[in-house]
């Protein structure tokens, strides 16, 4: 039996250490979700797309639940995502989007507690500044009717 997609803001404890903030290359962010992913038997899995290279390096992924996620790369970071976009547009799963806001905790943040990552979901959707840091990477949320409601990971170091 599947996890539920709330599990990932449950305590996991990482496989191997990552450091804070650290994505990885743009061409390869869905490798440690779908390893996350794997750990804590969710259903959701990352599919890579295509990567363009324009004044940045982008990467588009696809989520179960048909959610939409962009890695970035900009010229300066070698290859490396700086940033990672989340998109829950109109026809996607509110639950794989939560579901997914969790794995990306427990991907990206990983050595934090359930406290912590239901502290940062809380500050996400119950405060007006939308906003959390955790462990190295800030997640903010926002809302347009062009692209819907997006969760935008930066790392907050280096």
């Amino acid at each position: 039996m599947r996890a539920s997609p709330w599990v990932a803001l449950g305590l996991l404890m990482p496989a191997a250490p990552a450091a804070a903030g650290d994505f990885g290359p743009a061409d390869q962010v869905h490798v440690a979700y779908n390893r996350t992913a794997e750990r804590i038997d969710s259903a959701s899995r990352m599919t890579p797309g295509k990567c363009e290279d324009r004044a940045a390096r982008y990467c588009d992924y696809t989520v179960t639940g048909s959610l939409a996620v962009v890695a970035t790369s900009p010229p300066r970071a070698l290859g490396k995502a700086q940033i990672i976009t989340l998109i829950y547009a109109k026809g996607s799963d509110i639950d794989a989007f939560i579901g997914a806001i969790g794995l990306a905790m427990a991907t990206w943040s990983p050595f934090t507690t359930a406290e912590q990552r239901g502290a940062a979901l809380k500050a996400l959707t119950g405060t007006p500044q939308r906003r959390a840091v955790l462990a190295g990477v800030e997640y903010r949320l926002s809302t347009s009717p062009e692209t819907g409601v997006v969760l935008t990971l930066v790392p907050t170091e280096g």
